[in-house]
């Protein structure tokens, strides 16, 4: 989908549905602002040229890419919108096209108008003397018949006609004349001409501007922003007074974005200053550089705990606090050789707890993130992890398909350190990955109930109470709640939000693949294995009703929503995810009406966390 947007008011205007198949890599608009070209995503790469100011659901001109090479990068030429360049990693296509009508295709009415033409010129690194790195982006250079391709090498290759083309091209194709080493072995990410500038921006987070000739005109090297990976200009700089120099360069203001996660704005009039602090860019926005693998919210304060992974070369990851009122980060812990999974809070807020990769389980301070203890009894990787309502057992489930519990009690480590939290052993309790792991709070039995939910289809009850170091976990009851559908997701339900059960009974919802919510008493729950047919044990599923169908696959997470204090039972809504794109509100009592239920698309074609 292409979605044309009036960047005045933020509005679209236009929208352009199922541009390609798979979806586009890459787009770009003509100076004139009346075409669109976009590069197809799929594995049948193809061009398409839309005149967007047009009701039209076809595009002007299409053609497929022909090269064995994907297409990353597509550039209108800025005095000829008729002519367009791409680049994929090894080949550069230069692309013609033509708005006239084709009788032929148009007596129909809305036929296929234009045509694409385009030639691929071979380069190696024979014509050079030097190998020639991958290519990252393209464009054309105004006012003359050259073209530039830049290089994850620093270079740009520079491509022109010439007196003597190859044989069986055409005059007016282009060839690799020339290869120009402007950034010293640094990927250039960022190529583009604006006003009379040609403007590179590199890994190396150096930004420099030349004019057509190829000369150095400008410099930004002290920006403190990391790899630079896009950048945009703002407008170019006001003109002279009349006491100005003509021959001044007039270099415009722009706009950078790093992998770092940090989008900035450079005054071009920082190029004249003398030092390095007064010559850094000014921070907009302040992101995370790589992806997110868990979150949790502050009970009490406006806080959010997230945790990033690591660099894809390596291990490790960073916990970073953000105040959702201020837009602040307060503060970070970075987190080496291991790789945060998962991620919960203790219910008053002291305390957070975190999953690794390794298996280890790292608890800290909320309040200045120091380390509390770090226990590495697993080998699996952690994937969920919950504490208690009371604050007094931490459960975690591992890959290994099982569930790990640690009690808060005074014990002494074989190296003689005192630590405040016992790991009383781990159980094996499913054969299936682990999907639920909830902590329950039955106030009539005055006791903390643990369950954990899997793919296996069984719901497993844990004795807390007759559980220690010595002896091991004691499983309580595991009890088949599936035949055929696979569970996906836990709930525990607030008291009292299920019309006709007993408030003090604590009820859970189980969803599976097969858009079902299957309302479970906890109570109910008996037998430690119990193999026999679902109709012949004992009573623990009070109803099923239909989940929400929305997207093309069943919910896979659940979450209660906050509750205000003069909230009732029945007005309380618990949030929902799909693994693609679906976000949804479900209003309590769960009875299976789908005029109780929302959803909206997220922005992200999939969700991997959620909090509330």
């Amino acid at each position: 989908m292409v979605v044309v947007w009036n960047a005045r008011t933020g509005v679209p205007v236009r929208t352009i549905f199922e541009a390609h198949p798979g979806g586009c890599i890459d787009l770009d608009m003509s100076p004139d602002a009346m075409y669109v070209c976009t590069m197809g995503a799929g594995e049948v790469q193809s061009l398409a040229v839309w005149d967007w100011t047009v009701e039209r659901d076809d595009p002007l001109a299409i053609s497929e890419v022909t090269a064995k090479d994907v297409q990353h990068c597509v550039r209108f030429r800025r005095d000829d919108v008729h002519e367009i360049i791409s680049n994929g990693q090894v080949r550069t296509i230069f692309w013609s096209w033509s708005d006239e009508v084709n009788q032929d295709d148009d007596e129909g009415g809305g036929g296929a108008r234009g045509a694409l033409k385009f030639y691929s010129p071979a380069i190696s690194a024979k014509e050079f003397l030097t190998p020639v790195g991958n290519f990252t982006q393209s464009v054309f250079i105004p006012g003359s018949t050259q073209a530039v391709t830049a290089t994850e090498d620093g270079d740009l290759v520079l491509w022109d006609q010439v007196l003597l083309p190859a044989l069986h091209a055409r005059p007016t194709d282009r060839c690799a004349i020339k290869l120009l080493k402007l950034h010293d072995g640094q990927a250039i990410s960022v190529v583009a001409v604006f006003d009379k500038f040609l403007v590179t921006a590199a890994s190396d987070g150096f930004v420099r501007f030349y004019d057509f000739k190829f000369r150095l005109l400008a410099w930004y090297e002290d920006l403190d922003v990391g790899p630079i990976t896009r950048l945009t200009f703002t407008s170019p700089r006001a003109p002279l007074d009349k006491m100005g120099i003509e021959s001044e360069v007039r270099v415009p203001n722009f706009i950078v974005a790093s992998s770092n996660g940090k989008i900035a704005l450079v005054n071009a009039a920082v190029f004249e200053l003398f030092t390095k602090e007064e010559r850094r860019a000014e921070l907009l926005v302040q992101g995370l550089e790589s992806p997110i693998s868990a979150m949790v919210a502050h009970p009490s304060a406006p806080q959010v705990f997230v945790t990033t992974e690591g660099p894809p070369s390596g291990a490790g990851g960073t916990l970073r606090i953000l105040d959702y009122e201020t837009q602040a980060w307060l503060r970070h812990k970075v987190i080496e050789k291991r790789r945060p999974t998962c991620l919960t809070l203790n219910p008053n807020g002291q305390e957070v707890v975190i999953g690794c990769s390794d298996g280890s389980l790292m608890i800290l301070a909320t309040a200045d993130l120091d380390l509390i203890q770090r226990a590495s009894q697993v080998e699996g990787e952690a994937t969920l992890v919950d504490m208690s309502p009371d604050g007094m057992h931490i459960a975690m489930a591992d890959s290994e398909l099982c569930v790990g519990i640690y009690r808060r009690e005074r014990n002494v480590l074989e190296s003689g350190k005192e630590v405040p939290w016992l790991y009383l052993g781990r159980y094996r309790s499913h054969h299936a990955p682990i999907v639920g792991l909830q902590f329950v709070d039955d106030k009539d039995a005055g006791i903390i109930r643990l369950l954990s939910l899997a793919q296996d289809r069984v719901l497993v009850e844990y004795d807390l109470a007759n559980s220690f170091a010595a002896t091991g976990i004691v499983v309580r009851s595991a009890v088949t709640v599936e035949q055929t559908a696979v569970p996906a997701a836990l709930l525990l339900l607030p008291p009292g939000s299920h019309p006709g059960e007993d408030p003090m009974r604590p009820l859970v919802v189980s969803a599976n693949n097969e858009y079902k919510l299957k309302i479970l008493d906890v109570l109910g729950l008996s037998g430690v294995h119990d193999e026999r047919p679902l109709p012949s044990q004992d009573s623990h599923c009070v109803q099923t009703v239909l989940g929400p169908t929305y997207g093309t696959c069943a919910l896979n997470s659940l979450r209660m929503l906050p509750a205000d204090a003069a909230s009732s039972p029945d007005s309380r809504y618990c949030l929902y995810t799909t693994p693609e794109k679906v976000v949804g509100l479900i209003k309590l009592p769960l009875d299976g009406n789908p005029n109780r239920s929302a959803e909206t698309l997220s922005s992200s074609p999939l969700i991997s966390v959620h909090l509330i």
